[in-house]
């Protein structure tokens, strides 16, 4: 009798370990459209155009020359726009204080001037329900990003927190965030509210943001508005750095991108 008893408390703990393991863990599986860019490699230059002597626009109608970092890349399309499909290949739960998921434009040395790009950010239907929880769809773009990747700058938004009912939510809509030191939650406890605010996103939707940046200083504008929805003056990075464009998404993220213009401040 203590032996049944016994073995079906093993078998309840199995089952109840399954259930936490699935509930943590549960894999976030994507399709991808065509061959997926290899994580750290570069195939063929981007496709770009340059309209004028110091402004450059990579359409990203295709992978060539996106160099992966911890995401998958792919050709594909959403809400009828084509575009680069990007989402972190980080499965479980998010590894803290190390926001580096990107894919970075090869080519694309940027210190001063603006950034400006079509996106598409929604949580994956696919994310465990723990993950489901935590994921807002985080969507953006990093610059000036080291030639290791260990370092660089990004403004990013959480489109689940845009029409949000609850107002400490809304709050959060956009991000600015530096690696690697400077992830959301210290930004967060030491100024409250100062790298944050709202704005009128939504998930599943193409918003176009530029980003102007000059030294220290840098400013978030969405869907063509004349006031940014988020200023920062005091970049952790400082004002002399200088690097690569990235193509950026959070834990749970599906992310598209298209139509990146690439303008550099001439001095």
């Amino acid at each position: 009798m203590l032996k049944k008893i016994f073995k079906g408390f093993a078998v309840l703990l199995v089952v109840l370990a399954g259930v936490i393991f699935w509930f943590l863990y549960a894999d976030d599986s994507v399709v991808a459209t065509l061959t997926p860019v290899p994580e750290g490699s570069v195939t063929e230059s981007l496709y770009v155009q340059t309209p004028s002597e110091n402004a450059r626009l990579y359409p990203l109608t295709t992978t060539h020359g996106l160099v992966a970092q911890r995401v998958l890349v792919s050709e594909g399309a959403a809400q009828g726009g084509e575009g680069v499909f990007v989402k972190s290949t980080e499965s479980g739960l998010p590894r803290m204080n190390d926001d580096r998921t990107f894919a970075v434009l090869e080519g694309s040395d940027f210190q001063n001037g603006s950034i400006e790009v079509e996106l598409n950010g929604a949580v994956s239907p696919n994310v465990s329900r723990f993950s489901r929880m935590i994921a807002r769809g985080f969507i953006g773009i990093c610059f000036r990003i080291s030639d290791d990747m260990s370092s660089g700058e990004c403004f990013y938004l959480r489109p689940e927190n845009g029409q949000a009912e609850d107002e400490a939510r809304r709050n959060h809509a956009v991000q600015y965030i530096s690696m690697p030191d400077w992830d959301f939650a210290r930004l967060r406890e030491e100024a409250p509210e100062a790298y944050e605010s709202a704005a009128d996103i939504r998930p599943a939707t193409w918003h176009k943001i530029r980003i102007e940046v000059e030294g220290e200083a840098a400013r978030l504008f969405i869907d063509d508005g004349e006031m940014p929805v988020l200023e920062v003056t005091d970049l952790k990075l400082g004002a002399d750095g200088g690097g690569r464009i990235g193509l950026w998404v959070g834990p749970g993220t599906n992310g598209f991108f298209r139509n990146l213009t690439l303008t550099k401040l001439i001095e």
